[in-house]
């Protein structure tokens, strides 16, 4: 009879890990960060650049702002989309600038953490099912 328990719990907790794992690749969300670095005298080889003249008004807002928020923590520009943002090297002027882009999970957003919870539980409960069965 305990391993019929053992079984079930194995199966009813993967099954879990395994909803988990799938209901975060559904629902994950990201943030698009961008911040400034440096200011640089030639940009890196491959880097798509633009002129600051040319950039459309809602990426200039974006590359200011970027510009503005250069700090100690460095956290620039944050945005639930990456619609509007504009390439990682910017020339205005004499000078050239270069900026970082990049996402991250967003884990504030009720469906990204609790999915990953969801699996995190789940596999905490094909542990405890595998170890009960051995210890039985």
């Amino acid at each position: 009879m305990t391993e019929l328990k053992h079984f079930l719990a194995f199966f009813l907790c993967g099954s879990l890990a395994l909803a988990g794992v799938l209901s975060f690749i559904v629902y994950v969300e990201y943030d698009y960060h961008y911040s400034y670095e440096r200011e640089v005298e030639e940009f890196p080889r491959q880097l798509f650049t633009l002129e600051y003249d040319e950039l459309r008004p809602e990426e200039r807002e974006v590359v200011d702002a970027a510009m503005e928020k250069n700090g100690w923590f460095n956290e620039g520009v944050v945005r639930a989309n990456d619609s509007s943002y504009p390439p990682e090297g910017i020339e205005k002027g004499e000078h050239k600038y270069l900026f970082s882009s990049y996402r991250t999970f967003d884990w504030s957003d009720p469906p990204t953490l609790g999915s990953a919870l969801l699996f995190v539980f789940g596999s905490l409960g094909v542990l405890a099912a595998i170890r009960a069965d051995i210890k039985s």
